[in-house]
């Protein structure tokens, strides 16, 4: 099973928290209406790819990229994440969330982004927490 999340963001322009188990996760080339999103947590069990995500971390015009607190992704039973797309979110190792540099309350402020840790875990591979 497949999942678009512009068209999810569309259907459901409030969400906050998804979880999915044995549903690959997809974003079209038409990303307006993720551009005001404001899902805060995402989990997503036993997905074969992690590339489709990068938007929802990088692009500064997705208020993902800049309010996304959680985001946990496991493999599907023994398989294994693809070395480049592991590589892909190890790029925004150490990196933090755009609401960090702003002046709100330190509660605000904590933010970690610990991407991949191991490209041969099978266990959740990314951890955003406040």
């Amino acid at each position: 099973a497949q999942l678009n999340l512009c068209a999810l963001s569309a259907a459901c322009p409030e969400l906050r928290i998804l979880k999915t188990d044995k549903i690959n996760v997809v974003v079209s080339v038409d990303q307006n209406t993720l551009r005001h999103w404001p899902i805060k947590r995402l989990v997503l069990k036993s997905i074969q790819h992690v590339s489709s995500l990068l938007p929802l971390l990088s692009d500064p015009k997705l208020r993902s990229s800049r309010e996304l607190v959680k985001l946990k992704v496991t493999t599907r039973g023994h398989e294994r994440f693809n070395k480049e797309e592991v590589k892909m979110l190890k790029a925004h190792n150490g990196e933090f969330l755009s609401v960090v540099k702003e002046k709100f309350p330190i509660q605000s402020k904590i933010a970690k982004i610990s991407a991949v840790t191991s490209a041969d875990s099978t266990e959740a591979i990314q951890f955003v927490d406040s």
